[in-house]
């Protein structure tokens, strides 16, 4: 009996682990969420800059002063030392193509991996895209930084929106680049009250010093110069994103300051496209 017992435990401790292990059904965002989770483990148990090579290709950027940057050039150029970049995803979401796809949750940094504290803390962004073989890759990493935080220890979530199938891949591009030069257009005549067409119930404004806004942040947008560089969507045209860089006007003797944006967009419920994440850096 007590040999039973054992074994009834053992079970069910079994199927506890696989429960744990399994947190989505879709494949795809549960593979995206393993890797994501690798990857930081990586970063701990061999250096960031190792885990950084081995989840980028030529086609990765970031940003950097107003610049926009290949990740694989950064970090070749970056020596493996002793730090810990360390990061933990809280929110997850995927196209109904399973090809590209995003995450997003705090960070912090220690300069000397053995240090008990931190010292900086953020927020990070970051979108992949499925490789031929299967193995997700990064496209864009971007954070902002802000004060004291936690990582880890939060429930991974997803996206509760069913996203809107566009059949062609060229339409959804141009919509979505239609979306957002609509957007940048009203940004100018109307300043932040602009993004309010634009919102979804799932939207979080990243900027620097702030934890994740879920309201539109008051700023002051006058005068700033918005261009768009970059943007794609996934194969079944639900999601996509675009990124550029914002100018400040230039003042006499100051030179002009330099920020980067990105916007991931998710075409909802078979309708419009909305901005699903805003990050200024």
């Amino acid at each position: 009996m007590q040999m039973r017992n054992i074994l009834f435990t053992s079970v069910l401790l079994a199927l506890v682990i696989i429960v744990r292990g399994q947190e989505f059904s879709n494949p795809d965002l549960q593979s995206l969420l393993d890797t994501e989770r690798a990857f930081s483990k990586m970063s701990k148990e061999e250096s960031t800059r190792a885990a950084f090579l081995a989840n980028v290709t030529d086609k990765s950027i970031g940003f950097a002063a107003g610049e926009i940057k290949s990740e694989k050039a950064n970090w070749e150029n970056t020596s493996a030392g002793n730090e810990w970049l360390h990061w933990a995803p809280v929110f997850i979401d995927v196209s109904a193509s399973g090809d590209f796809g995003y995450t997003t949750g705090p960070w912090n940094y220690r300069a000397d991996k053995q240090s008990v504290k931190a010292d900086g803390f953020g927020q990070y962004v970051t979108i992949w895209e499925k490789q031929p073989d299967g193995l997700w890759k990064i496209l864009l990493d971007v954070g902002v930084n802000h004060g004291e935080s936690e990582v880890g220890g939060k429930r991974v979530k997803t996206s509760a929106i069913k996203p809107g199938v566009e059949k062609s891949k060229r339409n959804a591009l141009k919509e979505m680049l239609q979306a957002e030069e609509k957007l940048i257009a009203c940004l100018k005549d109307k300043g932040i009250q602009a993004y309010e067409p634009w919102l979804s119930k799932e939207t979080k404004f990243f900027r620097e010093g702030s934890l994740p806004l879920t309201r539109i942040p008051e700023e002051d947008l006058s005068g700033l110069s918005i261009a768009i560089v970059g943007c794609a969507t996934a194969a079944s045209g639900d999601m996509g994103y675009t990124y550029g860089t914002i100018t400040a006007p230039s003042q006499p003797g100051v030179q002009p300051r330099k920020q980067n944006f990105v916007r991931i967009w998710k075409k909802e419920n078979g309708k419009a496209w909305k901005v699903v994440v805003d990050l200024v850096s």
